[in-house]
């Protein structure tokens, strides 16, 4: 469930309200809290993501084209071989120690590509080891993910943006360290990419 509002760029709050249904029990279900949640919840989840229950749960695995909410036809799918980048130059690892060098994804620009997440900065969400995908050039929005290369940074930052009129910043996910996170963007900073996909990695 949280892959399937993160897809659709939604919140709990978001979705509870295009349920009808009380925002406290759906953040149960969302975070796990709610182990047992009713059926009549479940399968209003799963109708609005025009899914079953058995994919909702996890008893089978979602197909990607199938994640959106908007029904992407097969036919309007394509896919590609995308292979990781290093962080600082944003070019091919020759000898990625991953366990994929490279991966399948699906309707992603000829500029896509993807990263590994190397740190926590954004958990819960996107765990160390994460593969983040990619596409520059998706259009940003208010509280997007995205890739960002600061002025004078050796290297590029992973995080969310808000957009508060005409002031933008970045914050990390991770409570631990987002309370000193946020950072005004200036003119000088360039927003490189827009998170597409993550895909978790499977211990």
């Amino acid at each position: 469930l949280k892959r399937l509002l993160f897809e659709n760029n939604m919140r709990s709050t978001d979705l509870a309200r295009e349920l009808g249904m009380p925002g406290p029990t759906v953040h149960r279900i969302v975070t796990g809290k709610s182990t047992r949640p009713y059926k009549s919840s479940l399968e209003t989840i799963a109708k609005y993501f025009n899914l079953s229950i058995s994919d909702l749960i996890g008893d089978e695995n979602i197909p990607v084209t199938t994640v959106n909410k908007f029904h992407i036809s097969a036919k309007n799918v394509t896919t590609k071989v995308v292979r990781f980048v290093d962080w600082q130059y944003l070019q091919p690892i020759k000898n990625y120690s991953g366990l994929e060098p490279e991966l399948l994804v699906h309707n992603l620009s000829d500029k896509g590509f993807v990263l590994e997440m190397l740190d926590h900065s954004m958990e819960p969400l996107f765990q160390k080891g994460s593969s983040l995908i990619f596409d520059p050039e998706v259009p940003v929005v208010d509280r997007n993910y995205i890739l960002v290369k600061l002025r004078g940074l050796d290297t590029y930052l992973f995080r969310q943006l808000l957009v508060d009129g005409n002031n933008k910043f970045i914050k990390a996910l991770n409570l631990d360290i987002s309370s000193n996170s946020m950072y005004l963007l200036k003119e000088d900073d360039k927003v490189v990419a827009k998170l597409v996909e993550n895909r978790t990695k499977l211990l």
